[in-house]
């Protein structure tokens, strides 16, 4: 099965536009959209936890909503570690970046997990 994200025949690397400049991708979309989603998921669970404390008795709509957390944090490690395999193309802070983003989402998916087992 194809990667959703590449397709070699139109796109450069993580299945965007080649950049203008001839780099080996536009950096900035795909970089803006784990930034958002590792944010979103922060004040999702900041929310779920405190929502779990203010009315145990939507058990079942918390691990919805952490399923769904989880489900999207899952999407973004994908696209962290399809990236990953073109780490020689980027640059220096391009590659702390991923890095940090990779450890970030490891970390969030730990977050979820665990929270999840305290629902």
């Amino acid at each position: 099965m194809p990667n959703p994200w590449y397709d070699s025949q139109k796109y450069g690397v993580c299945g965007r536009p080649s950049s203008p400049r001839n780099g080996p991708y536009d950096w900035n979309p795909f970089i803006a959209e784990v930034t958002t989603t590792c944010t979103d998921i922060q004040k999702g669970m900041t929310a779920v936890e405190k929502d779990i404390q203010d009315h145990p008795e939507r058990r079942q709509q918390h691990l919805e909503q952490v399923d769904q957390m989880i489900d999207r944090i899952i999407e973004i490690q994908d696209m962290i570690d399809y990236e990953h395999q073109y780490i020689d193309q980027l640059t220096d802070d391009q590659r702390k970046t991923l890095e940090s983003y990779k450890n970030l989402s490891l970390r969030l998916h730990q977050e979820l997990s665990e929270l999840r087992k305290k629902i």
